[in-house]
């Protein structure tokens, strides 16, 4: 296998697969897309044995239009933008991201949230607007610390644990719901498992850090809203359509909850009528928290490594599986190192 397809130019450029793949020795062709469409990707795809993705949509059309198409490679976790079960109908590996940049998103869990409960946003304004004296007495000893507060986290995967270990460190105290995860595990970062319910309502900064799926749609509504403190912040930069955001809306507008810290959204780009962009409770960004120099150093390097040991009949380990297609060998992962 040689030929290899990079439609869209965050991989090629930003994540620097394709001068890694180059130098493996590959034949690389790259789109001009920053987040290529169905027709852009089919129309670029050719005779390509192998594509890479960030944003660009990968489906059945596409798959059916590159008869040498023998892999798929998400350059990141969540793979929504491509067809998955149109891959594992055709006997088609896919790939992702697994255990790699796992950093950035944690981190701006916690950045996000000091910013939100601190008011940095709301406090910048008002000292350029010459409120110094009335906003240092108005705020202080009243600004929440992380210190002493309990950070939940859904879903411990990769993300979930640094998160846990940077909670931690900021003096939290971490409890998580994973189903799929012993409780072994779980304290080997420092996190307490409890059930889904324990979770919202225990929780003072509860964060969402899984993968999107039918079973993690709407994993927060209006029913898990109303379990949650009334002083709680919710994050999200998983996936959009793990919040129901008229719900989360609602709840913020009501006073469920005190506020939001949002990275994803359930329609991306988001239209100017989103019910969150007239609420101050809420802190928006424009999903890029897992979008670091040091995480896309990470995923350029494991793209041209998946892409390389696939080529040569070598395998690959289990957690970049997502479909387990023809020609494909895999191995378990090495143990992640104790927190």
């Amino acid at each position: 296998m040689q030929r290899v397809y990079l439609p869209d130019i965050e991989s090629a450029e930003r994540m620097r697969a394709r001068r890694l793949l180059e130098d493996r020795g590959f034949d690389v062709r790259v789109g001009d897309a920053f987040a290529a469409s169905e027709q852009e990707v089919l129309a670029g795809i050719g005779d390509a044995e192998a594509v890479c993705v960030a944003l660009g949509r990968v489906t059945a059309a596409v798959m059916d239009g590159a008869p040498e198409l023998r892999l798929v490679v998400k350059t990141g976790i969540g793979v929504d933008n491509i067809d998955v079960a149109a891959a594992r109908e055709r006997n088609l590996p896919v790939l992702r991201m697994g255990r790699v940049n796992s950093f950035g998103p944690a981190e701006w869990v916690i950045g996000a949230a000091i910013a939100h409960l601190r008011r940095f946003s709301a406090m910048d304004a008002a000292v350029r607007r010459g409120e110094w004296g009335d906003l240092r007495q108005g705020a202080s000893g009243l600004l929440p610390a992380l210190t002493g507060r309990t950070l939940g986290i859904a879903g411990l995967g990769a993300i979930g644990q640094y998160l846990a270990t940077l909670g931690r460190a900021h003096g939290m105290e971490v409890i998580a719901h994973d189903p799929y995860l012993p409780a072994e595990a779980a304290g080997r970062v420092g996190a307490r498992l409890v059930s889904r319910e324990d979770l919202f309502a225990q929780a003072d900064v509860l964060s969402m850090n899984m993968v999107l799926t039918d079973e993690t749609h709407h994993f927060v509504s209006t029913d898990e809203l109303a379990r949650m403190k009334p002083t709680a912040l919710l994050a999200n930069c998983s996936r959009g359509p793990v919040v129901d955001e008229a719900a989360l809306a609602a709840a913020l507008r009501d006073g469920v909850i005190a506020g939001a810290v949002i990275d994803v959204f359930e329609v991306e780009p988001p239209s100017a009528d989103n019910p969150l962009f007239a609420l101050e409770q809420v802190l928006l960004t424009p999903h890029l928290a897992g979008c670091t120099d040091h995480g896309y150093q990470e995923i350029g390097a494991l793209t041209a490594e998946l892409v390389d040991r696939f080529a040569h009949g070598r395998p690959v380990p289990r957690s970049s599986v997502v479909v387990e297609g023809e020609g494909l060998l895999v191995q378990d992962d090495a143990p992640a190192p104790a927190a």
